[in-house]
C-alpha cells in the first residue's frame, strides 16, 4: 500500500538532480485513495457474490467471519460499509 510514498521517496533521489523535492503529502493522498477503492472493490465483490445466490439453492449469506473486519463493515445480505476514518482524513487531506 506505500508503493507512492515509495516512489515519491526514489524519485526525491534522483530528484536533486533537478533541485525537485519529494511531494509526501500527494503521495500519502494516494494511498489513501488506493485504500477506499480496493475496499470499495472487496465490498461490491461480496454484494455480487450475495446477489448472484440470493434465489438459488446456495447459500446467499456472507459467513459471519467475513463480515467484521476493522476496515470494512458487511452485512449477510452483501451491503457494505467502508470505515468512516478513511472518508475523513481524504476529505482532510483534500481540504488543506
Amino acid at each position: 500500500m506505500a508503493m507512492p510514498i515509495y516512489a515519491e521517496r526514489v524519485s526525491e533521489r534522483t530528484g536533486r538532480e533537478r533541485n525537485t523535492s519529494a511531494d509526501l503529502q500527494t503521495a500519502y493522498k494516494r494511498v489513501i485513495m488506493m485504500n477506499i477503492c480496493r475496499l470499495r472493490y472487496y465490498g461490491e465483490k461480496w454484494l455480487r457474490w450475495a446477489r448472484k445466490n440470493k434465489h438459488t439453492g446456495n447459500n446467499s449469506h456472507i459467513p459471519e467471519r467475513h463480515q467484521h473486519k476493522q476496515v470494512l463493515r458487511q452485512y449477510a445480505h452483501g451491503e457494505y460499509e467502508i470505515n468512516q476514518i478513511f472518508y475523513d482524513e481524504y476529505a482532510r487531506l483534500t481540504a488543506t
